[in-house]
């Protein structure tokens, strides 16, 4: 009995010393520091304090031992040991925490881990010895590290890393760093990496890594970056098919074929756009294949319109300029041609009131592509620039009156002119319309039938001699017979057009009669005329057919607006226009789109 009551009493003085403190489970428990400074020790002798546990009222994990006056808590991953007597119970229980990327550090002999990323923060540990730690991810200079149950922060200048070789490989593990490029000598920051990042570099210039990418190069502080395991793997992209040179609008991410991020462009980057895919610009960052969002750039000029530009090319910046410009473009695919090739139309500006641009409705006609494009091009940089081009502000115009672009109606006999029998499905169909392997003349879609007799412009009026498929004239078997010419039938009915330009291109004349009479009459002599004063082409006088067929034709028969067939060039004959004169012909034509733009506007 008295052992017993012996035995009772030593277990009460026990449980007397030591607080009764929450637990999170059967062995790990919560105290709060009662006191600012804390020693803590390596070993449980407790003989020589390596550093102090700090700020008095914190939160800590800790773990019984076997002597009661002393407990155990970890930081880092590393055990070390504080008197019991420095706790008193806890209010909360902290949570559990996550953890990322583990990495081993060794500190300096003097070093400090903090409660926030911040130096001026509040200090949980102050150590006066070298140091062995487990870290659990890096932020903006501070390495993660669990400090009795919580995120503390080390300043990474305060571990010991060693970029042992010239010659490396390097990962970031901070969430963002600084990319430099080095030009004259001078460090320019171009953007940044970011955390994973994996590069070579070739050596180490006073705390920075050095290194080449496609002949420029680079430099990344040391800060944030870490010995890599592996090497990086570098994947050029492919040679661009149709280069342009764009420019980073605002700081942009930068990401690999996964969707990770792996770096940001600062801007005013000039990049290469090698491809895109979807809303994606492909381009090359640090010499491997990238992805940016295209509408975080912007073109100065990727219309190269001295060449024959191809349905490919064509439909490529189409697609480029509308991922670029959402806020202000739109494109639709408006139908396909008899081979199934697209028809595109995109709307540049955001005006309510709109006209309509198409061309290339012959074959042999496709300078009048180049033409479209470029007024594509060109309207584009300066409504984005809110800069102005050829007398207007481009913004103001195409805010009131937007233009829809079809650049290519017949894009199969398009094909076959430019690229031979072999471009298309239909080439020995062709070859026998034509009788001939040289499609040079070629003026009908790929079947033989002529677009522009195809419309129900008095189509059945139509007089000629030509009854079957033929490289021109062939006005098909029925008006809108031709899926080419029903795209863009569909197309003008979904929309109120103020009016149409219809590019052709071999004449240097302007048609724009299909019996209009009294107000309407008056409007669209006086509209030609202003389109003679601008491009000083020849106006072609009331000829009174009943039928032709052609687009524009129709246009004023269906809409009761100004239609013109605007001929581009000197008449050049049964072939294409020559190259040779695209400097004359955009000089006559590079305002028409606005001033057409400017004149709905001013309609009632």
């Amino acid at each position: 009995m008295k052992k017993s009551l012996l035995l009772f009493l030593f277990l009460i003085g026990i449980s007397m010393s030591i607080p009764q403190h929450s637990l999170a489970n059967d062995s790990i428990l919560h105290g709060q520091l009662t006191t600012d400074q804390v020693p803590l020790y390596s070993t449980i002798e407790m003989t020589n304090a390596v550093g102090n546990l700090e700020g008095a009222s914190n939160t800590v994990q800790y773990q019984m031992t076997q002597n009661s006056s002393i407990v155990q808590v970890s930081i880092g991953g590393k055990i070390f040991f504080i008197e019991s007597r420095f706790l008193a119970p806890a209010n909360k229980v902290l949570p559990n925490v996550e953890s990322g990327i583990v990495r081993q550090i060794t500190s300096k002999n003097s070093f400090t881990i903090f409660g926030q990323k911040s130096s001026t923060s509040n200090v949980l540990v102050r150590g006066n010895s070298a140091l062995s730690f487990t870290t659990i991810g890096y932020e903006s200079g501070f390495f993660k590290v669990l400090v009795a149950g919580k995120i503390g922060y080390f300043p990474g200048n305060d571990a010991n890393i060693s970029f042992s070789k010239p010659t490396m490989s390097i990962q970031v593990i901070d969430t963002k760093i600084p990319l430099y490029e080095i030009r004259n000598g001078n460090r320019i920051q171009v953007g940044a990496v970011a955390s994973g990042y994996i590069f070579n570099r070739e050596k180490e210039v006073t705390g920075y890594h050095q290194f080449v990418a496609k002949g420029k190069t680079y430099q990344i502080p040391l800060k944030g970056t870490w010995p890599s395991t592996t090497n990086a793997i570098i994947k050029p992209a492919v040679k661009p098919m149709f280069p342009a040179s764009v420019r980073v609008e605002q700081e942009t991410a930068v990401t690999n074929s996964t969707g990770q991020t792996i770096g940001y462009l600062s801007r005013g980057n000039m990049l290469t756009l090698h491809n895109f895919s979807k809303d994606k610009g492909i381009i090359e960052f640090l010499g491997s294949v990238a992805y940016i969002p295209l509408k975080n750039v912007a073109h100065s000029n990727i219309v190269q319109p001295k060449k024959n530009i191809s349905h490919r090319e064509m439909s490529y910046w189409m697609q480029v300029v509308a991922g670029m410009y959402p806020e202000f473009t739109k494109l639709e695919l408006i139908g396909k041609s008899v081979e199934g090739r697209a028809i595109y139309a995109l709307k540049v500006g955001n005006g309510k009131k709109e006209i309509l641009f198409d061309a290339s409705m012959h074959a042999r006609e496709h300078m009048t592509t180049n033409v479209l494009l470029e007024m594509i091009d060109s309207y584009s940089i300066h409504y984005n620039n809110r800069t102005s081009f050829a007398g207007y502000n481009v913004k103001t115009v195409l805010d009131q009156t937007s233009i829809w672009f079809v650049p290519m109606m017949n894009p199969d006999g398009v094909t076959l002119v430019q690229g031979g029998q072999g471009a298309v499905k239909n080439g020995a169909l062709a070859r026998k319309i034509n009788g001939s392997s040289n499609f040079a003349r070629w003026k009908a879609n790929v079947r033989g039938v002529d677009l522009n007799k195809n419309f129900d412009a008095g189509w059945s009026y139509i007089n000629n001699n030509i009854t079957k498929p033929n490289w021109m004239g062939y006005r098909g078997p029925r008006a809108f017979s031709e899926p080419e010419a029903v795209a863009l039938k569909h197309f003008i009915e979904k929309h109120n057009f103020m009016s149409n330009v219809s590019y052709h291109s071999s004449g240097q004349v302007l048609y724009w009669f299909n019996f209009q009479a009294g107000a309407q009459l008056s409007r669209d002599v006086q509209y030609v005329n202003q389109l003679k004063s601008i491009t000083g082409y020849s106006i072609v006088p009331p000829y009174y057919r009943k039928g032709t067929g052609s687009s524009a034709d129709w246009f004023i028969k269906v809409t009761k607006m100004p239609g013109v067939t605007v001929e581009i060039a000197p008449y050049a004959g049964e072939a294409p226009v020559p190259i040779s004169y695209w400097d004359r012909i955009w000089k006559q034509n590079h305002k028409v789109g606005l001033h057409a733009a400017n004149e709905a506007w001013k309609r009632k």
